[in-house]
């Protein structure tokens, strides 16, 4: 049962990656493969209809208010000016072209202050408008963005990401946990994910891609009428602030950003404000359904003979506990499909382990680092809840996107684990 269970979920995920490089939605993959995983591992429908829709509805649940603020944030700032104002602000100061590096740094800065959805969301914005002015193809911005937010602060320490919150919480390890493996797996990943985009880059615009979604990018034919770049900022500036400082949940910080954007944005949103907020709301129900449907297929996943054996396994596995741990947490997020779900997974099933490894006197900061590191990577694959709502928030598609975000947010970050981060830890680096 386990060899037919394992093969049904290659099979399922098989299926999900040429489906979504074909522009099929997820909310019809999504159920599709959990069918094929749980028959595949001996359940019943019935066991499927209320697998999938648990696990559907708990994503559903802890995403609902965190993307409603997010995408009507970024949507506020858009139709007030604020967006516009930051990019021609940019495109004056360092030149439109730049637009990868811009991306890349803007969003690296917006998440080491914690912002997480809203730190790509926006940014996503600013390099549209960015691309516009340096008339190149805007395929490549969703990986610029992604860099950053799904990349290189995930695996840094002192980042207030959700690895480390989690890892602190559970491990009861600090900020500085695994810190030299962590900072050098953080830093090659940074310049070869900037290294590849700017090539990317210049490669569009040597082959002529020209920019062609002028539909997503507001009148800006009076200029004159934008709000300066510093009340353009300030909106992100209280995000950060309240959330890093007020200490306010990053939902309510974003809520309360989009009240402040709403003001400031007055005099260009008029009495049609509500409108912004309005349409950020229901561009949120799409990405999130489609997060959901992908998410559910973990749910299924994680009931199977298959990931109970997987579990088994990496508790009586003979070989170094920073190499198990890596291997181990990658292989989760590459089933799971979430960087999230790889991290709580990865660290309840090897609590037990952990404890054992700790007490012959491997190094609980080093084990807290080598599960951020390897939660990265797999867990980006095309079956991934989180890629496909965040190319739905994009407004874009599948096959002119993924190719971008498989290689800086799936190859470079698995490659970088094993060559490294794990090297630095079994040397004996911390």
């Amino acid at each position: 049962m386990i060899m037919l269970n394992t093969l049904g979920i290659v099979i399922a995920i098989s299926i999900v990656m040429y489906l979504s490089m074909k522009g099929v939605s997820s909310i019809i993959t999504g159920p599709l493969a959990s069918l094929i995983i749980l028959v595949s591992g001996g359940f019943n429908f019935t066991d499927f209809s209320g697998t999938y829709a648990t696990g559907f509805a708990n994503t559903v649940k802890g995403l609902l208010l965190l993307y409603f603020a997010s995408i009507a944030m970024s949507e506020i700032m858009m139709r007030a000016g604020m967006i516009q104002s930051i990019a021609n602000w940019i495109a004056d100061t360092i030149g439109a072209d730049h637009v990868v590096m811009v991306c890349i740094i803007g969003v690296g800065i917006l998440s080491f202050g914690g912002l997480g959805n809203a730190a790509y969301i926006t940014m996503y914005w600013v390099g549209v408008v960015l691309c516009s002015k340096a008339n190149v193809t805007r395929n490549h911005i969703a990986a610029a963005c992604m860099t950053a937010a799904w990349g290189f602060s995930n695996v840094l320490p002192f980042i207030p990401n959700n690895a480390n919150g989690v890892l602190n919480n559970v491990l009861k390890t600090g900020a500085d946990a695994g810190m030299i493996s962590g900072l050098a797996t953080g830093v090659v990943q940074f310049i070869l994910m900037s290294l590849y985009l700017t090539w990317v880059h210049k490669k569009l615009k040597a082959e002529g891609k020209t920019f062609d979604s002028w539909e997503l990018i507001t009148d800006t034919s009076e200029d004159k009428d934008l709000p300066s770049v510093f009340v353009s900022l300030v909106p992100l500036i209280v995000v950060l602030v309240l959330y890093n400082f007020a200490k306010l949940s990053i939902i309510s910080s974003m809520f309360i950003c989009c009240i402040v954007a709403t003001i400031l944005g007055i005099k260009k949103l008029k009495s049609d404000w509500y409108l912004a907020w309005q349409k950020g709301f229901t561009d949120a129900l799409q990405p999130i359904c489609k997060t959901a449907a992908m998410a559910a297929i973990g749910a299924c996943i994680a009931i199977t003979p298959a990931f109970k054996a997987l579990l088994e396994m990496a508790d009586s596995a003979n070989m170094s506990p920073y190499l198990m741990t890596v291997l181990f947490v990658e292989i989760v997020g590459a089933c799971l499909g979430t960087a999230g779900g790889a991290v709580n997974t990865g660290v309840a099933a090897l609590q037990p382990s952990i404890d054992k490894w700790v007490g012959m006197g491997y190094d609980i900061g080093v084990i807290h680092r080598m599960i951020a590191i390897g939660s990265m990577g797999l867990s980006a694959l095309p079956h991934s809840g989180g890629i496909n709502s965040t190319i739905a928030i994009y407004k874009t598609n599948f096959h002119d996107t993924y190719k971008y975000i498989f290689v800086t947010v799936a190859v470079i970050p698995t490659i970088t684990a094993f060559l490294v981060g794990l090297p630095l830890a079994l040397l004996g680096f911390k």
